[in-house]
């Protein structure tokens, strides 16, 4: 996901556009068209070579939109840089907003925003049979079909049949026993094809379906790391499910889980900040928190945006400096400061997430946990 625009030197030696677009079936050049708008406006305020390459590089991104009609992706990022030769379109597995940048440097933050999660693995399961498929950006794919046929304890050749009888019921047991011991032989097996499959795919989330007795059974047998990171279970007939339905009940499972998990860490983050421990809340508060190194995880409400400044000889975030507080040199402007805020905790190791939900972030867009106490802003 992360773009090759990435690898070059920054701030780049000439301007980089930055252009984000969904994919929702309207056609995208006149959306791009009106997003670059802003940015050809901006080549009369550049140097005559700068002005140069952002009106040559628009018209390269314009001429793009035939090309992104046909993406299957939620929603793109286009890089283009003519100072460095870049001109680069990203698929992004989730929408993200509309947007056109330019500066020195990518503007990265719809992507950040976006989660890394790696496709969904979704098996499901029944007695003897399993089916595993991922689902990645509105496609499902079927990765495995495993079958183990349930066999007569004494002639495996012979089908067992649920009624089959015995003497006083003791070979039915003995029967029953066998069947038993071959679907906990199928649960281990189908499981540990998950694991394998999860070594090539790195799955970011599992989902389980099928008749519910067997799903109760089934998710005893995932590997703990797989377990960790099942998303829910559906009940459904397998032989009757088709690939649509597999799709949409695993996409709807893996947003609820991901809005739950989302809830659980902002009530985290707003209970740390309420009780003073190690927490930023406010945008004032998590720049001088980033300022000092402090972040250790980072939340902002969905698009929550505000200008500011950075100062560009020791990198000082500020809501609105002229001159930068920190070293006296003159700033740069920034439209979004939340995005140089990002690159900055990033850099420090520090985790980001944009939350989708509505929550009592909302109030505050931008919150922080700490890795050490600061003198103001916890």
């Amino acid at each position: 996901m992360i773009p090759d625009v990435l690898d070059q030197p920054r701030p780049y030696p000439g301007p980089v556009i930055s252009l984000y677009l969904n994919r929702d079936g309207l056609p995208s050049a006149p959306r791009i068209r009106e997003l670059l708008k802003s940015i050809r406006a901006s080549a009369a305020q550049a140097s005559h070579e700068d002005a140069m390459s952002i009106r040559a590089d628009s018209e390269a991104v314009e001429q793009l939109a035939t090309k992104l009609d046909r993406t299957a992706a939620a929603s793109v990022g286009i890089f283009a840089c003519g100072a460095v030769g870049v001109m680069e379109v990203v698929e992004l597995s989730e929408p993200v907003w509309d947007v056109a940048v330019v500066d020195t440097v990518p503007y990265l933050r719809p992507l950040r925003a976006v989660a890394e999660t790696g496709p969904v693995a979704v098996a499901v399961v029944e007695r003897g049979r399993a089916w595993v498929f991922s689902v990645d950006q509105g496609s499902i794919d079927k990765l495995a079909d495993i079958e183990e046929q349930l066999s007569h304890p004494k002639n495996p050749d012979e089908g067992l049949k649920r009624n089959y009888g015995g003497w006083h019921g003791y070979a039915e047991r003995r029967a029953r026993a066998h069947a038993g011991a071959k679907t906990q032989r199928h649960f281990q097996e189908a499981a540990r094809l998950i694991s394998e499959l999860d070594e090539k795919h790195r799955f970011g989330y599992v989902v389980v379906g099928g008749h519910s007795e067997t799903i109760d059974h089934f998710v005893d047998y995932l590997h703990p790391s797989i377990h960790s990171r099942l998303a829910g279970t559906f009940t459904a007939d397998p032989r009757t499910l088709d690939r649509g339905q597999v799709r949409s009940m695993a996409e709807e499972l893996v947003a609820e889980h991901r809005a739950a998990k989302e809830l659980e860490a902002i009530d985290d983050l707003m209970n740390r900040a309420g009780s003073g421990h190690r927490a930023a809340l406010g945008l004032a508060s998590v720049l001088f928190a980033a300022n000092l190194h402090a972040v250790d995880h980072l939340v902002i409400a969905g698009s929550y945006a505000k200008t500011g400044t950075e100062c560009p000889a020791c990198g000082w975030l500020a809501r609105n400096e002229d001159q930068c507080s920190a070293c006296g040199d003159a700033t740069d402007r920034r439209d979004d400061n939340i995005g140089a805020v990002i690159e900055r905790v990033i850099a420090d190791g520090a985790t980001t997430h944009h939350a989708r939900v509505a929550s009592r972030l909302d109030a505050d867009g931008i919150g922080a946990t700490l890795r050490f106490p600061v003198p103001h802003g916890t």
